[in-house]
């Protein structure tokens, strides 16, 4: 019996350094907000939003400083196009598509 190879993508060093200063931006971030917002209930803390990225979860798009937060460091990195499409959706749901009148 043929064994067959499965064809992984290899992702680059800088892919991987990409993705834990990510993490590690919304740490920082985490330790600023949540301190200074403690008062306030009923808002997600940036804790629950790492929280969420570590057991594989996704945030959505209108999570903007965290969306911004991975752009910046996605551009900064110096990932390829198709990694930078990875990496922003690794961490972030997919925007729905519009219905057109003529879907």
């Amino acid at each position: 019996m043929e064994k067959i190879k499965l064809e992984k993508p290899v992702e680059s060093s800088e892919y991987f350094l990409a993705k834990k200063r990510f993490l590690e931006e919304l740490g920082f971030l985490s330790a600023k907000h949540d301190e200074g917002n403690s008062q306030f209930t009923g808002r997600r803390t940036w804790g629950e939003k790492i929280a969420k990225i570590k057991a594989g979860e996704k945030l959505s798009r209108t999570e903007a400083t965290a969306l911004q937060v991975a752009i910046e460091i996605a551009h900064r990195s110096g990932l390829s196009g198709a990694e930078y499409d990875a990496f922003i959706k690794e961490f972030f749901v997919e925007p729905r598509r519009r219905r057109d009148d003529d879907d």
